[in-house]
């Protein structure tokens, strides 16, 4: 399962009140470019669970 899909069905579980309603995903562009991704994980079953902050970095040139 690609990434994307895991973090879709993972926000879909969470839709079950009013949880999408005060918090979620937020996916926006940075100006390097790139992706800057945050999700609240107040009133989750992770909101307690500590993480460490991921950065990946990638440089790709479409031509």
């Amino acid at each position: 399962m690609s990434l994307i899909r895991w973090l879709e069905e993972w926000y879909k579980s969470q839709c079950e009140g009013d949880w999408q309603h005060y918090f979620g995903v937020e996916i926006g562009t940075i100006d390097n470019p790139g992706w800057r991704v945050t999700i609240d994980l107040e009133g989750t079953e992770l909101e307690d669970k500590d993480f460490d902050e991921y950065r990946l970095t990638t440089i790709e040139t479409v031509l």
